[in-house]
Order: C-alpha cells, then structure tokens, then sequence
C-alpha cells in the first residue's frame, strides 16, 4: 500500500494485487450466512415474512439495525421442524 498526502487528506492506495478467484479461502461461518431477501427467495415468501418469522422467533437470526440474518444450519432446523409437524 501506498499513502500520499493531497492536500490535507492521506490518501492510502492499495497496490497490492487482487487474488485470484481461485486462490481465496472461503470464511466457514461467512459463507454459511444468508440475508433476509436470500431465505425469502428460497422459501419464496415475502422479505416481511422472513422478518415476522424472525421477530416471533419461528426463524433464529441476527438482527443488526434493520438486517436479519441467517444460518444455513438455522433454516435447516426451522424446514426439518416444518417437516416433522406435516408429518414427513
């Protein structure tokens, strides 16, 4: 990285190269998050669904300012539930 000053402002500017797509080492947790609109689309219900469910705990999630998010594993749990009271 580099820092030049400009004017009265450090810009740092990074010079490193990018890695290759093939190179990065997926985040084990990271990568098993999804978003609202992510388990919304897979459920194919509404965003506000996914919210409500969270809020009345029938989803798990993380609430940070107006974002829920969600384990892989949580809705695993929350369909294997819905599987079980079905019947199946």
């Amino acid at each position: 990285m580099q820092t030049q000053k400009v004017g009265t402002v450090a810009v740092t500017a990074n010079t490193e190269a990018p890695v290759p797509p093939d190179k990065v080492v997926p985040d084990p947790v990271l990568g098993q998050l999804l978003s609202a609109s992510e388990v919304a689309s897979f459920l194919r219900i509404k965003k506000q669904t996914v919210a409500r469910y969270a809020r009345t705990g029938k989803l798990q999630g993380i609430k940070k300012g107006n974002t829920w998010v969600f384990t892989r594993d949580e809705l695993r749990r929350a369909l294997d539930d819905k599987l079980d009271e079905l019947g199946g």
